[in-house]
């Protein structure tokens, strides 16, 4: 079997590398561990260690709806929502 180690802690001083960060996360958990296969508890637990302990600060300042912090997207949803830049959309 593969074995391949986690992704670099996340810099949160450097927002802008989340997406590169999150392909790399994705890529482990599917080629190297398979966890996406597992549940999704352990999903999101071993995304907020992988980013590091300054991750679980960001984690615990986040609302979720009863029971979403325990389910991956949602928490995924989150940590977009967190280091994603907002875009203002220009109507015409």
């Amino acid at each position: 079997m593969l074995k391949l180690d986690p992704p670099e802690k996340l810099d949160l001083a450097k927002p802008q590398e989340w997406p590169d960060w999150m392909q790399r996360f994705e890529r482990f958990e599917r080629c190297a561990t398979k966890l996406n296969e597992e549940d999704e508890v352990l999903q999101v637990n071993a995304l907020a260690y992988t980013m590091g302990k300054e991750a679980e600060h960001v984690f615990k300042a986040f609302t979720f709806m009863s029971g979403d912090e325990r389910k991956y997207p949602k928490v995924i949803a989150k940590f977009d929502e967190h280091f994603l830049p907002k875009r203002n959309i220009v109507h015409k």
